[in-house]
């Protein structure tokens, strides 16, 4: 009796923070759509039971929220298609129908009904309290077979369509038609020109009130995408996007909620670097390129500008005045185009590449060639002469320990060089040979290959000992594999 009452007692102390977390829970799962709340399971038993007895009746907040939800997000995404004008803001929703109708974007077989048609227009009207009217409203809807969810749907999935054709056009990749989808559950394919570059998978989804489809939901599309890479294919890359009510502050959180799920699954977490949860908030829909641009920067090519500029030298190397640009880059994974525009202040530079086995470099307050195993070429404007700058119309393209070369080797590119921009394209050829193209004012001056070994990771770097310089640059690395690397 004595461990019965404790037991009681123990239960009753402990109710109440079942009953909070037990809440908590039921809360999570309604955000998420998972259950239906309470209160509408309630008048979703009545509805039933009132068509079963053949009673139609609406009420005004079904009405109210499925109509105006489908009309903002019409408006949402027809403002950021481009379609837009400054008239946009008093045009009639049934014209915006009419459009993304014609545009494909929905299936709107009832456009033409003058019910609808008044009931669109004049959606204020909703407002109105009357169960007559509420009533009539719904069975316009019903007789007209008008699914908003699948609405809202359609509409989405025309928009993530659109803007990732848009967006990946600018680097040479196709649709895919839907006869040679690798997958029939997937939304869209594209596939690249360029065969260094993945295939690329979409899904879009909308969720109003949620950012995190259900777990089952993701472990669907999940397992999808696992059959079509079930040879370890790494040219693919998957993007779930999901359309939200929510706000974009929230996404962090979701986003790492989503990196958790696939850790706890271990057959999925080889996929985890080439699948993307990309939540777009409704309120800020051409957001949408920045995840684009993330696969972008990782996979394609990425972009930087960067002001090189003399640096304080350590007080052991007066002379060395070098910016050293703190990304390191696999040359083997990647080409590299460099934009160099010398400030008119600057008659006297040098920009060069380093080249090491790792990605460790040796530290300015080193000798800058003294490390043999580092390979460096490097472009230079002017020499010094007796402890003077001279030359600034010389340009030369020269190179320390390139292959069997133990000391510095130089060619005079041009004697009428004059400040203008210089192009420079480096691409690895082999496994120990790189390219170099130097071009000026669209004109090739030199094509050359230096012997940098095995050496797999670069780095950039400017200077002119004892002068200032500055140096505008604007940088390109393009992924490109090492699918034809060997070592």
């Amino acid at each position: 009796m004595a461990k019965n009452k404790i037991d009681s007692d123990f239960k009753n102390q402990m109710q109440p923070y079942l009953d909070i977390y037990v809440q908590k829970l039921l809360n999570e799962f309604e955000s998420r759509e998972i259950i239906v709340p309470k209160n509408e399971q309630e008048s979703l038993k009545t509805d039933k039971l009132k068509k079963d007895e053949g009673i139609i009746e609406a009420t005004q907040h079904y009405i109210f929220n499925d109509l105006f939800e489908f009309a903002n997000n019409l408006r949402c995404v027809y403002s950021n298609l481009g379609y837009s004008d400054s008239s946009n803001a008093s045009l009639k929703l049934m014209e915006i129908i009419y459009r993304l109708d014609k545009a494909n974007a929905i299936s709107a077989p009832w456009k033409n009904n003058s019910e609808v048609s008044k009931l669109m227009n004049e959606m204020h009207e909703l407002h109105s309290s009357d169960p007559e009217y509420l009533t009539a409203v719904q069975k316009i809807i019903d007789d007209n077979e008008i699914n908003f969810r699948l609405l809202n749907t359609q509409l989405f999935e025309f928009y993530g369509i659109l803007k990732a054709t848009q967006y990946f056009a600018d680097f040479k990749y196709n649709p895919i038609d839907k006869a040679r989808l690798l997958v029939d559950e997937f939304d869209f394919e594209m596939e690249p020109q360029n065969e260094h570059y993945p295939t690329l998978i979409f899904d879009f989804s909308y969720l109003k009130n949620a950012i995190l489809p259900t777990k089952n939901s993701l472990l669907k599309s999940i397992k999808s995408f696992s059959l079509v890479n079930i040879n370890g294919n790494e040219n693919l890359y998957y993007f779930l996007v999901v359309f939200t009510g929510k706000l974009k502050e929230e996404f962090k959180k979701v986003r790492f909620e989503f990196s958790q799920i696939i850790k706890g699954i271990p057959e999925y977490e080889k996929f985890k670097d080439r699948i993307n949860f990309l939540p777009v908030s409704i309120a800020s829909l051409q957001l949408i390129t920045e995840g684009y641009e993330e696969f972008k920067n990782d996979f394609i090519e990425r972009e930087f500008k960067i002001n090189f500029s003399d640096k304080i030298p350590p007080p052991n190397r007066p002379e060395r005045n070098d910016y050293l640009y703190d990304k390191i880059f696999d040359i083997t994974q990647s080409d590299i185009e460099i934009k160099i525009n010398p400030m008119p202040t600057s008659p006297f530079w040098r920009f060069g590449i380093r080249y090491s086995a790792t990605e460790d470099f040796p530290h300015v307050t080193e000798g800058r060639y003294n490390d043999k195993s580092i390979v460096v070429t490097e472009i230079c404007v002017g020499n010094v002469e007796n402890n003077v700058w001279v030359g600034n119309n010389k340009l030369w393209l020269q190179s320390y320990y390139s292959g069997d070369i133990k000391t510095e080797r130089a060619d005079l590119v041009t004697e009428s060089y004059r400040g203008e921009e210089i192009r420079l394209i480096v691409k690895r050829r082999n496994a120990s040979q790189i390219y170099f193209e130097l071009i000026i004012n669209n004109i090739v001056f030199r094509q050359k290959q230096f012997n940098i070994r095995l050496n797999k990771y670069c780095q950039l770097a400017a200077w002119a000992d004892y002068t200032t310089f500055a140096l505008n640059t604007e940088i390109k690395v393009i992924h490109r594999g090492n699918h034809d690397i060997i070592y």
